[in-house]
């Protein structure tokens, strides 16, 4: 093998990388892409949810928008989820929301979007 690939096995910084690229190349996939497809299928299976709106808020320090929620029922809870500017803003003075949700193969349930 040491005759075939001569450049390969000499310099060692380049293996390491090579090998390392490879590694992490291949977590990146298993775990990114079994994601993406979980949502891909729940957006086949979707309904629209209204919820109750508490409080909208933002952070300061990255910017993100987020929506805060109750949904009434016999399995109450309070959530919040990540929202654009646009959808902040249609959403302010509001006392409920209602969202697109997705249920995928696997069981997940997806917020796949606020409806306007």
């Amino acid at each position: 093998a040491k005759q075939r690939f001569p450049l390969y096995f000499r310099n060692n910084e380049k293996r390491a990388a090579s090998i390392l690229g490879l590694f992490f190349g291949t977590v990146g996939l298993c775990v990114l892409l079994p994601a993406w497809v979980d949502r891909q299928s729940a957006s086949e299976r979707t309904e629209v949810r209204r919820y109750a709106q508490e409080d909208t808020g933002s952070n300061i320090k990255t910017g993100s928008n987020y929506l805060h929620l109750f949904y009434p029922g016999q399995a109450e809870h309070t959530f919040r989820i990540q929202v654009r500017s646009k959808e902040l803003e249609a959403a302010m003075g509001r006392d409920s929301v209602d969202l697109l949700i997705g249920k995928s193969d696997v069981g997940y349930t997806h917020v796949l979007g606020v409806v306007k």
